[in-house]
C-alpha cells in the first residue's frame, strides 16, 4: 500500500495544507478510480494522504455501489453485450459477463 507522507511545494512543506484541503472536500484521484471525497475522520486520524487505490479498502460500499450503477447504466467500458472477457481496456479489471 502507497501512503503520501510528506509533500513539498517548491521545498515547503505543504502536508498539513494538503490534507485540510482533502478534509474540506477536495479530491484527488486517477482517470479508472472513481472521485469519491475520503472522510475526513480518516484522514485526520492516519495523517497521511492514502492512494486513490485504497478507496476500494476504506470504501468498499461506496465504491461497489457506483460500479453496480454503472453496470446497470451501461456505463462500464469493459462491459460486452455478449458472453466472455475484455481484457483490451486499460480503464478496469475485465469483467466476466
Amino acid at each position: 500500500m502507497v501512503w503520501v507522507h510528506r509533500v513539498l511545494e517548491k521545498g515547503k512543506d505543504v502536508t498539513q495544507k494538503t490534507l485540510d484541503l482533502l478534509c474540506d472536500g477536495a479530491t484527488l484521484t486517477m482517470n479508472n478510480i472513481k472521485d469519491q471525497p475520503w472522510k475526513p475522520e480518516l484522514l485526520r486520524a492516519l495523517r497521511v494522504i492514502p492512494c486513490p487505490y485504497h478507496r476500494y479498502f476504506y470504501l468498499p460500499r461506496a465504491m461497489l455501489e457506483d460500479e453496480i450503477k454503472q453496470a446497470a447504466d451501461g456505463r462500464n467500458p469493459c462491459r460486452k453485450s455478449d458472453a466472455g472477457w475484455r481484457k483490451s481496456c486499460s480503464r478496469c479489471m475485465p469483467i466476466r459477463t
